[in-house]
């Protein structure tokens, strides 16, 4: 999607499509949009890809995340159970994200689209992050757990 959206990013763009999706004001989704008025079809088609990138990295993270929450304390496998949650709920939110930045680049720019539109993005990211932060960290927490386990061991022995 970098190559594809490659001419979305202008001085006034530098993010591409991330500029659209944390524009927040009326201004910055109209000065955007004014912007990519001469490559509007890519900016649309974007988006459009898009949807089959959230299909792919929701089943990615989901798979994972269900392969392997259950390591761990407690506190961590539910932590775990939360996010396996939090990736259905980003993909869902990535897929309004969507339909709302069609809606801008279709020319309906309006306060409620463009706030929308960033609140669902941020909320997806938090999501994805914290669910690539939980894969990454769990080997971490089950070598401390199997350190603290051949401890206990050592120490009954």
């Amino acid at each position: 999607m970098q190559y594809q959206g490659v001419l979305l990013k202008t001085p006034q763009t530098p993010m591409g499509i991330l500029d659209l999706e944390f524009a927040g004001t009326v201004e910055n989704a109209t000065r955007l949009y004014n912007t990519w008025l001469p490559v509007l079809a890519i900016a649309l088609n974007n988006v459009l890809i898009d949807f089959l990138f959230i299909i792919c990295y929701t089943l990615l993270l989901h798979t994972a995340l269900l392969l392997i929450r259950k390591r761990g304390d407690s506190l961590w496998r539910r932590f775990g159970n939360w996010m396996v949650r939090g990736v259905i709920i980003a993909g869902f939110f990535d897929v309004v994200e969507n339909i709302l930045m069609l809606r801008t680049l279709n020319g309906h720019i309006s306060k409620e689209v463009v706030a929308s539109t960033f609140m669902f993005a941020a909320i997806k990211f938090l999501l994805i992050v914290l669910a690539i932060a939980y894969i990454l960290l769990t080997p971490l927490v089950m070598r401390k757990k199997r350190v603290q386990s051949n401890t206990l061991l050592n120490d009954l022995q």
